[in-house]
């Protein structure tokens, strides 16, 4: 059977409506992106050609290329309804561009605590090549991708460069930790789920702040984060997550458009800035790469 553009739509509304997280204590930022993950499978699942059952038959799968999340005020708690929505953005060389929205309680624009935004690839499962979207796309199929989707500006996927190969002599002077990708972090791919290279990222980080922050560990709150996958880490590979503090940064400022309002995530504090390198000690190579901004949530 098939659904009219607005039926997908009204759908995939229904279900941002009825969404909701109920954790023990505060929603971390790698649990949100689990939820804003599953919204966003709901939302490509309404395209025949694009929906993950019919890709996997075909030996095609989805991977995420790299994320960027930015925070604004407290973590949520448990209790919080929480709405995630999401939109396909734009479509470029083989990148799928998405756009996610995180809100409390309704979609007021003064409820908005985070937004993000994602690069997501389809690729052969075998050969891990990614596809070209237009070669994939049915032309007779309603654009779902380009349809009720409000306007989201000057907000993207941070680029993060490499720094670790460049100083590869002198890694001993960066705090590191290991972590072994194990059955219960793999996912559908037989590979490192994308959500546990931000949780991974966050423990490292956790234990360095431990050990140099430890008096004013218990005040900061995450503002920014940044990752792109570079590599993936398959099953029992072990990932050593170096990390080295980065200049502070002041004044940061992300602004954008949402159905016709503006918005913008104004931090006037000071931020501190961390860069994160996963490598891959079983394949020798640089598995992903992290920056994450703390500030002062007093």
């Amino acid at each position: 059977m098939d659904f009219s553009l607005q039926e997908k739509h009204n759908r995939i509304e229904e279900v941002l409506r009825e969404a909701k997280c109920d954790y023990k204590l505060e929603l971390f930022p790698h649990q949100l992106l689990v939820a804003a993950n599953e919204v966003a499978a709901v939302n490509m699942d309404r395209s025949p050609t694009i929906c993950n059952a019919n890709l996997r038959a075909g030996g095609l799968a989805w991977m995420i290329s790299g994320y960027s999340f930015v925070f604004r005020g407290q973590r949520a708690h448990k209790g919080e309804k929480l709405i995630s929505e999401t939109w396909a953005d734009e479509i470029k060389a083989v990148r799928f561009r998405r756009k996610h929205l995180f809100f409390r309680q309704n979609t007021d624009l003064d409820r908005v605590f985070a937004c993000a935004a994602s690069d997501w690839f389809i690729a052969d499962q075998e050969s891990r090549r990614p596809m070209r979207p237009f070669d994939l796309l049915n032309p007779d199929e309603p654009e779902i991708w380009q349809g009720c989707c409000p306007e989201l500006t000057e907000f993207r996927v941070k680029r993060l460069p490499a720094w670790l190969d460049e100083n590869t002599d002198n890694e001993s002077k960066y705090f590191f930790r290991d972590f072994q990708a194990d059955y219960s972090d793999l996912d559908c791919n037989n590979h490192l789920n994308n959500t546990r290279y931000l949780a991974f990222s966050l423990d490292a980080l956790f234990s360095f702040l431990a050990k140099e922050q430890i008096e004013i560990l218990h005040k900061l709150q995450i503002k920014e984060i940044h990752l792109n996958f570079v590599a993936e880490v398959l099953p029992l590979e072990t990932v050593r997550i170096f990390l080295r503090p980065q200049t502070q940064i002041e004044d940061q400022e992300v602004s954008f458009t949402y159905q016709g309002e503006s918005v913008s995530f104004n931090e006037k504090s000071t931020f501190l800035a961390y860069d994160l390198e996963g490598y891959n000690l079983t394949r020798n190579q640089a598995a992903f790469r992290a920056q994450i901004m703390l500030a002062d949530g007093e």
